[in-house]
């Protein structure tokens, strides 16, 4: 039986050989599984999914977005109209109804007459003639449609009461009344409203169905369907 002999140098050798191979072996295994967790990683950024935040913020900024879009849609736009001037109240008649704040306030306490709005022959003054027989004046400012009418007791020697408001309507007009007399300041007294008759030649009338419903008693209306809402919440 013959026993082979391997030489210390080439058994050295053959070590040395092994190991290298040995490392090179690992040293690419660590390569690749580095490789393969970069692009892992970057996968897993490319499709990772946007968070709960961002997602709400961005349906927030659609909803701000589209609410800004139905304001400008809804908006409301005004319309111009046409100011009255004096030539809307020459030679007209109206119904004027006024109710003085020394007197009960019941619908049989309201005085109830006309006026007649006029201007002299050379155009230079307006004037008004009541009902009762008194004189006075009237006015129209157009930028701010503010409409007056005065009544004097002879000649304004005893007093004078005003009738004032701003002009909303061309068939209705409201205010209040102020007066003055010898014995007492110039103070609010009482409160008045007035409907258009038509001209004083009585060729252009105006009809009840023209004129419409007074803007005082849409008020009333709008305050009573307010109240019976509020009522019908309570009572739910």
């Amino acid at each position: 039986m013959v026993s082979a002999t391997i030489p210390t140098n080439s058994l050295l050798l053959l070590i040395a050989i092994c190991s290298t191979y040995l490392s090179c072996e690992v040293e690419s295994f660590s390569l690749h599984q580095s490789k393969s967790a970069n692009v892992a990683t970057v996968k897993s950024q490319q499709i990772r999914p946007t968070s709960s935040t961002s997602l709400f913020m961005s349906d927030a900024a659609l909803s701000l977005t589209g609410q800004e879009e139905d304001d400008d849609e809804e908006e409301w736009v005004e319309e111009e109209f046409e100011l009255l001037t004096e030539r809307d109240f020459y030679n007209t008649e109206w119904k004027i109804g006024t109710l003085m704040d020394d007197t009960p306030k019941s619908p049989t306490s309201i005085d109830t007459t006309w006026v007649r709005l006029m201007t002299t022959e050379d155009g230079q003054t307006n004037k008004a003639v009541w009902g009762d027989g008194s004189k006075g004046k009237w006015m129209i400012d157009v930028p701010s449609q503010f409409f007056s009418i005065s009544k004097e007791t002879f000649g304004g020697w005893f007093g004078k009461q005003i009738w004032a408001g701003t002009i909303e309507d061309f068939y209705f007009l409201e205010g209040t009344v102020r007066g003055w007399s010898p014995l007492s300041p110039a103070s609010v007294i009482g409160q008045w409203q007035a409907i258009r008759l038509g001209n004083m030649d009585g060729g252009d009338r105006v009809s009840a169905e023209e004129r419409g419903e007074a803007p005082w008693f849409m008020e009333d209306d709008e305050e009573g369907e307010s109240e019976a809402l509020a009522t019908t919440d309570e009572e739910a």
